[in-house]
């Protein structure tokens, strides 16, 4: 009951923040119970080998092409976390701008969803640019020993090639064991990514069933018609009234006065209309 509750909750916490799960004291003992086994093993191997010197270069060779291989191991695992962190950058500068401009502000449910998806996204960047510097902190590698390059003076060349081959063990493991740190880093960084696409699936379907939906009206157009203080101040400042006209001929009520035109083409004088505000 105990292992499938902590499986689940590794399993959501994979899902909203990616973290390296560490070993649980099972797990440490039975690697290092491995461990134990296989330097036995290895041992009694090289004690097993010929004492001829062509059979042990060939090993030794063997040896060397399998710490140049973990060496390139290592190079394609950093040049994965350098790029993750890259990508994971670009992703949270978009996120970012989203948030800042283009959330809109509305009293319905979905942009709070909205907001809450963006929240996600930034989570999972930063799960992923945690994990890629992680993954790129300064290791500790074991290298072979300069002075174990070349044989001591009274050093049989078979006696120099087992050294050599018994030593390649212990460096190749704790190699491996730094790389293999590397690439747990990785596989959160991945997971992260992972999460990061879901979510802006989601964020994606939200923006669209908001655009659809709550899409909301013209903001300028609404202001002005509900705004009356706004409205008068695109008005402008009111002039003052000018002053009144003469009074034109008296009609029968309801009848529009007739005006005659004056002679030479003057104007007509002014109505009794007063000038329009401005």
């Amino acid at each position: 009951m105990k292992n499938a509750l902590t499986t689940i909750f590794w399993w959501l916490r994979d899902r909203v923040f990616p973290v390296a799960q560490p070993y649980s004291p099972e797990e440490l003992r039975a690697d290092s119970e491995r461990r134990a086994a296989q330097q036995k093993d290895w041992e009694e191997r090289v004690a097993a080998l010929p004492a001829k010197e062509e059979a042990l270069v060939q090993y030794l060779s063997a040896c060397k092409t399998a710490l140049e291989d973990e060496n390139h191991r290592q190079q394609s695992v950093d040049a994965r976390l350098t790029t993750s962190i890259g990508l994971s950058s670009i992703a949270g500068t978009i996120v970012f701008g989203t948030m800042l401009t283009n959330i809109p502000r509305s009293p319905s449910v979905v942009p709070w969803l909205m907001l809450l998806s963006l929240g996600y996204l930034i989570l999972q960047l930063v799960s992923a640019i945690r994990a890629g510097i992680r993954g790129l902190e300064r290791r500790a590698y074991d290298a072979m020993p300069v002075i174990d390059l070349l044989p001591t003076g009274k050093e049989a060349p078979a006696y120099y090639c087992r050294r050599r081959i018994e030593q390649f063990f212990a460096v190749l493991l704790q190699n491996q064991d730094q790389n293999n740190a590397k690439v747990t880093q990785m596989a959160v960084a991945h997971r992260a990514t992972k999460n990061f696409v879901g979510g802006l699936v989601i964020f994606a379907a939200l923006a669209g069933i908001h655009y659809v939906v709550d899409r909301p009206a013209d903001d300028l157009e609404n202001r002005l018609k509900t705004d009356h203080v706004l409205r008068e101040l695109l008005r402008g400042p009111q002039g003052q009234s000018g002053p009144a006209g003469p009074q034109g001929p008296q009609g029968p009520p309801g009848s529009t006065p007739a005006v005659p035109m004056p002679a030479g083409g003057a104007q007509l004088p002014a109505t009794n209309k007063p000038n329009q505000k401005r």
